[in-house]
């Protein structure tokens, strides 16, 4: 146990070179285990959030500059590499750095006696005035409070796809920024490829395989096996473990 803290001692006057390479290393592991369990890669992220937090007590501005920088991050860079479930929880990430640094940095402040003169710096009191006016914004369009408060919380990424002048509209489409299911699914299972499924459901005329999670493919009951099925009920049950 002593040395465990001696080494934790060790890392924390070293340099933020540890630091990196432990948030580096636990970025590579969330990505990885990704594409096994969305549990294992929701821990992944709640310690990389934990590690980053830890790393704004040491150095805060450098900190700060990557989680301003954070959002290209979540928005550009990891939805190429994680599954759709996992990318709807990354798209917090920012979000939840954000949240977490400024606890560490406010707690820490507190702790030295400091947070007074951390709250009359001119930015403070800007961000102040920037949600005191999306909160007035919310108030004068009778937006409900919880749609308010993700308003002001969360951010999407969406395409304008048409503006009406006269009935001061704007209409906003988010399926434009992200990429093609369908062309992912034509490069990762082309014509030839043999899966392993579980059948979700069976119908008169087939049975429906899960390729990946939320995406079930048709196996057409006249595909079932060399010979003629006339109830494809008769070959396979619900939850079977199949090779397509």
């Amino acid at each position: 146990m002593s040395q465990a803290i001696s080494a934790g001692a060790r890392r924390w006057t070293a340099g933020p070179t540890p630091f990196v390479a432990g948030i580096v290393a636990t970025a590579v592991g969330a990505i990885v285990v990704a594409q096994l369990s969305m549990g294992v890669f929701a821990v992944a992220v709640g310690l990389l959030v934990a590690e980053v937090a830890l790393a704004s007590l040491r150095w805060p501005r450098a900190v700060l500059i990557g989680v301003v920088l954070s959002p290209i991050l979540d928005r550009y860079l990891l939805p190429g590499l994680l599954p759709p479930d996992a990318e709807q929880l990354a798209h917090l990430l920012s979000e939840a750095l954000l949240v977490a640094v400024g606890t560490a940095l406010v707690v820490q402040a507190a702790g030295r006696g400091s947070l007074h003169r951390a709250i009359d710096h001119p930015t403070v009191w800007l961000g102040v005035g920037l949600v005191m006016l999306s909160v007035a914004s919310a108030v004068v369009n009778a937006a409900p409070p919880t749609q308010a408060l993700a308003g002001i919380i969360f951010t999407v990424d969406a395409m304008v796809l048409g503006v009406d002048p006269t009935a001061r509209r704007i209409s906003l489409g988010l399926k434009q920024v992200e990429s093609n299911p369908w062309h992912e699914l034509s490069e990762k299972y082309p014509i030839g490829t043999t899966i392993t499924g579980k059948v979700r459901n069976l119908t008169e005329f087939g049975a429906f395989v899960e390729l990946k999670k939320g995406t079930d493919g048709l196996l057409h009951v006249s595909n079932v096996g060399p010979g003629r099925v006339a109830h494809i009920e008769d070959v396979m049950a619900r939850g079977d473990v199949v090779d397509v």
